[in-house]
């Protein structure tokens, strides 16, 4: 599960490919915060046809929620990308 703001430099992509080598295909990624939109759909196309993964998302979410989610997860992730400084 991963909690927070979907942004290019959070990683996410990298974790769905991440998952994929894994090569266990039971795996569910589940995303709490990725509004509707083109990003949405392509993490959705990443985890069905290039790495098999389970997907599910909530949008954005009240912060007095957060407990909940994290109660149903058995693995929270906080990936990130290193944007290098000009």
């Amino acid at each position: 599960m991963f909690l927070g703001t979907m942004r290019g430099h959070k990683g996410v992509e990298d974790l769905v490919t991440a998952l994929g080598m894994l090569g266990n295909s039971s795996l569910m990624l589940v995303l709490v915060g990725l509004e509707e939109g083109l990003y949405k759909e392509k993490l959705r196309r990443l985890c069905e046809t290039n790495v098999k993964v389970g997907f599910r998302s909530f949008g954005l979410q009240p912060f007095a929620k957060m407990p909940e989610f994290l109660a149903m997860s058995d693995m929270l992730v906080i990936p990130s990308v290193k944007i290098e400084q000009p």
